[in-house]
């Protein structure tokens, strides 16, 4: 089966820290020395962006590294606890002769940013193999022959390219020309969980179903994020396509009673027992019926729309 390789994308989403010449690849969040911030991916080279500010929408540029400035990228695990620390980068330069710094995620962010990594460094040095070596690794049936090929130096870049390919190609055709989808749901799948350990060089049968989950949540983001699928993942780990969006956001100026509200809540697995108050943030039971009710403590008038308003990424 022919497996397409996906190339690189322009920036579809405009980061903060992002320079106009450089395309988004991937990005994880991760700290850096008690920072938090992202560590994004471009066709340039490694970016640390810190996010700033009370309410992190700010990005200052901490770090970069050309793609000929990285001398190693590893993952390291820490002997306890489920988190990797994280991405290694070995910098020379006049100034300082080897420093290393140490991003910290989860080791299953770790671990697809390595791949990506890879991936990107694979394109700028040998786009003209890839195609053909990626397909004679899809003939391959067993894992365990796959990770071989995995422990050769020369093939471990193809190697991610090619776990990274299929995975996405699963994913994106779960999800494509669907209006609603549970992701946990979908991260059960055998072919998927099988993938995943795959990319982690696991058994299967160590694979965490939650670090599986975690993978396909990512992956679905990452296609939205590249222009592959249109729509949204939402806090509640369902993928919601842009027309079911369009459904669900419409009723916002229309639907302007609690007890509408409310019901679509329920269909879609919310329990609402309170809501708060924009003013005083105080909990005050929700109203059954009327479009607007008030704050016990404070008097201030709450509507209804604006509750919907409040909700409707949980949607």
């Amino acid at each position: 089966m022919h497996l397409p390789f996906y190339l690189p994308c322009v920036v579809l989403i405009k980061i903060e820290g992002i320079k106009a010449n450089e395309s988004v690849l991937h990005r994880i969040r991760c700290t850096y020395e008690g920072a938090m911030g992202d560590l994004v991916l471009t066709n340039k080279g490694i970016v640390f962006l810190e996010i700033k500010g009370m309410l992190g929408e700010r990005r200052e540029r901490l770090h970069q590294f050309n793609f000929d400035e990285i001398r190693d990228i590893q993952t390291k695990k820490k002997k306890s606890g489920i988190y990797t620390h994280g991405i290694v980068l070995n910098q020379q330069s006049d100034s300082l002769e080897n420093h290393s710094y140490y991003y910290s995620c989860e080791e299953y962010k770790a671990v697809l940013f390595l791949a990506f990594f890879e991936r990107q460094i694979l394109l700028q040095t040998a786009p003209k193999e890839i195609s053909s070596t990626i397909q004679s690794l899809s003939t391959i049936k067993r894992n365990a022959d796959l990770l071989k090929v995995a422990k050769t130096p020369k093939m471990r870049p193809y190697f991610f390219a090619f776990c990274l390919d299929r995975i996405e190609s699963e994913i994106l055709g779960s999800l494509k020309d669907r209006f609603d989808i549970n992701l946990f749901e979908l991260a059960k799948s055998k072919q998927i969980h099988s993938l995943v350990a795959l990319l982690h060089e696991s058994d299967p049968r160590r694979m965490a179903k939650d670090q599986v989950y975690y993978t396909v949540v990512d992956f679905a983001g990452h296609l939205i994020f590249r222009g592959e699928l249109d729509g949204k993942v939402t806090e509640l780990g369902r993928y919601i396509s842009s027309k079911a969006l369009a459904r669900i956001n419409a009723p916002i100026d229309t639907i302007a009673d609690f007890e509408t509200i409310f019901s679509q809540l329920h269909e879609k697995g919310l329990l609402i027992w309170a809501i708060e108050c924009p003013n005083c943030f105080r909990k005050i039971k929700y109203p059954k019926k009327g479009k607007e009710t008030t704050c016990q403590s404070c008097k201030t008038t709450i509507h209804a729309r604006d509750v919907l308003k409040k909700f409707v990424d949980l949607l």
